[in-house]
């Protein structure tokens, strides 16, 4: 959550015990996940990827639910997993994590010479791999019925941390004496 109310989307990662690193150290996870939803990923123009983007629910402690999307991109996991897999289920996975981060140049669109600028963007990826066959048996999965009543209280849970900063963010206007000028002069088309 931003400080001004905005929901920012995303994952960190936190652990103990973490070793020095090695050249041949890849970053990796396994988790069991609930599989709340699963669709082709697409492009900005509308063009599917080839990728699969699975929205799983990590049990935490004291029962709270992380949302997080897993990507698959191999053809051939993608077309397994669609065919084995299916929402509502519980599996366990195991994948890469990746991070990049890539400079992009940013046009202007105003008016006048284009003065071009660029910008890093991080990309931050859970890349699925491998993992169960299908899904788990009834008595070894999560319960719908208890995945979705924690999905309820993580979302009344973000809605109550947005009110609360928007009521603290600063108001607009408010500042030094030139912008409190600005503000209160009247024009004709208000």
């Amino acid at each position: 959550m931003s400080r001004t109310g905005q929901l920012i989307n995303g994952w960190q990662l936190r652990g103990s015990f973490i070793n020095e690193a090695r050249v041949s150290d890849v970053a990796s996870f396994v988790t069991d996940i609930f599989i709340m939803d699963m669709h082709e990923e697409v492009d900005r123009e509308g063009d599917t990827t080839g990728r699969l983007i699975i929205k799983g629910g990590i049990v935490q402690y004291g029962g709270k639910l992380d949302v997080v999307e897993f990507i698959v991109e191999s053809p051939d996991t993608v077309e397994y997993i669609s065919r084995n897999w299916e929402t509502n289920g519980t599996v366990t996975v195991k994948g890469r994590i990746r991070v990049l981060s890539q400079e992009e140049e940013v046009h202007s669109s105003g008016w006048g010479e284009d003065v071009p600028d660029t910008t890093t963007r991080f990309i931050r990826e859970l890349i699925i791999t491998t993992g169960d066959d299908e899904c788990k048996e009834e008595d070894l999965s999560y319960d719908p019925v208890e995945i979705k009543k924690a999905f309820n209280d993580r979302k009344a849970y973000i809605e109550q941390l947005q009110i609360n900063a928007r009521a603290t963010a600063p108001k607009q206007g408010a500042g030094s004496a030139g912008s409190a000028e600005a503000t209160s002069k009247k024009y004709d088309w208000e």
